[in-house]
């Protein structure tokens, strides 16, 4: 970003920026989930980061059992 920012495209690209726009308003970021880490899946990269919430809201225990983690990781 750095780099890009620093760039004749990008000074070109919003030289007269104020002129057009008065506000910029990103989204605002909800929820992040991690999918991955410590180079292992996480529950959300393992079944979706819905399936996740509702299993760590519900408290469904048994769905982080080893047997049930490995026969819903198997690759058909």
């Amino acid at each position: 970003m750095e780099i890009f920012f620093a760039s004749v495209e990008y000074q070109a690209a919003t030289k007269e920026q104020a002129k057009y726009v008065r506000q910029i308003s990103p989204f605002p970021e909800r929820t992040a989930y991690v999918f991955v880490y410590d180079s292992k899946m996480t529950l959300a990269g393992q079944r979706s980061s819905t399936v996740a919430k509702l299993i760590t809201d519900i408290g469904a225990v048994n769905q982080l059992q080893d047997n049930i983690v490995d026969l819903m990781s198997k690759v058909r």
